[in-house]
């Protein structure tokens, strides 16, 4: 049975989070438990050890999140993982021109990055913390015993229950917004990162079909619910994120000064970094992928009908249809996005600043 998303569901879920993440985030700084908090944010890999004298409470919650829900089907996940491997330079373009700007348009999220400076004011460090997150949770064993994605998914659920924290002590926040990262900007997050990235790397040429999607999307609900996401709210298979994608649209979906000054932080900074084939390459890219209605609710520059993401795109899907492999090489696609895959951005992995949130007097406030 297909679900449906009322209007009520979905307001209760504005003002519902990540209860058990909050509470822990309480529990540190209540306690002032920084530093073991900090021992926590450096283990790496699945089977790194935490020292058994942490508070009980971190190493339960830590533990909890090592264990994938009873619905999880491997088969799917070894489906999604590979091809990811086989098309994840895809992934990353979708994630820079899709995923990420598409969250600016829910004016309510995009509020929230606004006012943690999560990616205006550091963009390049957040963009390689979000593609190295990516890799850690997407790549082949990524929950197994030598991959990193129980680790990674602990640390962005704490940011995102400190990032809250921080807005909710700041006295800026207002009530009528909902809670800051609540279940439904989870739940929009989760088709970002999971259907928009589908659509757009078609868009762009890979070739799918309806297992690759639904395994695409079943994986991303693993990593969501992991990150606390309700169960409510975690489409079945690609057709039911499509449902959702419109109830959310239509209730979140709206212009804003906010989501403009992301987009113009992202756009300014690849046009900075990855000097493009062509002038305000990445807002055109942003827009073919997108389409007219967010590129309007983002400030985009329109574009004509034939335009060079378009052409590129086209190129893509032809040499694609040949049996070319994307494995071969790293520059196949309009930009060599190298800056947001792992082990190209530095020598060494990314801190996530989850530290840093929770100082007294932190920018972040």
């Amino acid at each position: 049975m297909t679900k449906t998303w009322s209007n009520a569901l979905l307001d209760s879920q504005r003002l519902s989070s990540d209860h058990t993440a909050d509470a822990l985030i309480q529990l540190i700084m209540t306690e002032g438990l920084h530093a073991q908090l900090g021992i926590l944010m450096q283990a790496e890999k699945n089977t790194d050890v935490l020292d058994a004298s942490l508070h009980p409470d971190i190493l339960r919650f830590a533990a909890e999140l090592h264990v994938l829900p009873p619905w999880a089907d491997q088969k799917k996940i070894e489906i999604a993982e590979a091809f990811f491997k086989e098309y994840q330079i895809y992934v990353y373009s979708a994630l820079l021109f899709a995923s990420l700007p598409y969250c600016y348009a829910a004016a309510d999220g995009a509020r929230v990055l606004a006012m943690s400076n999560r990616m205006k004011d550091t963009t390049g460090k957040r963009l390689s913390e979000t593609g190295q997150y990516i890799m850690d949770v997407s790549e082949p064993g990524a929950f197994a015993s030598k991959g990193k994605a129980f680790k990674s998914i602990i640390k962005i659920r704490l940011i995102h229950a400190a990032v809250r924290y921080r807005l909710n002590k700041s006295g800026v926040w207002k009530s009528e917004w909902g809670l800051p990262i609540n279940m439904e900007d989870m739940a929009g997050t989760n088709l970002a990162f999971s259907l928009v990235t589908l659509r757009a790397m078609e868009t762009m040429g890979a070739p799918l079909d309806k297992s690759i999607r639904d395994a695409f999307i079943h994986k991303w609900n693993i990593i969501s619910y992991l990150q606390g996401l309700d169960e409510s709210l975690l489409p079945a298979d690609y057709a039911e994120a499509l449902l959702l994608e419109k109830r959310i649209q239509v209730r979140l979906f709206r212009p804003s000064e906010e989501g403009k000054n992301l987009t113009r932080s992202l756009t300014r900074f690849i046009e900075e970094i990855e000097r493009p084939l062509a002038p305000e390459y990445g807002a055109h890219m942003i827009r073919h992928l997108l389409g007219n209605q967010v590129g309007d609710l983002l400030g985009l520059p329109e574009i004509s009908l034939l335009n060079w993401p378009a052409l590129m795109s086209s190129l893509n899907a032809v040499v694609a249809g040949m049996g070319w492999s994307p494995r071969e090489k790293d520059m196949y696609i309009p930009l060599h996005l190298a800056l947001i895959k792992r082990g190209k951005v530095q020598n060494e992995r990314i801190e996530y600043p989850l530290q840093d949130l929770l100082k007294p007097g932190s920018k972040h406030d």
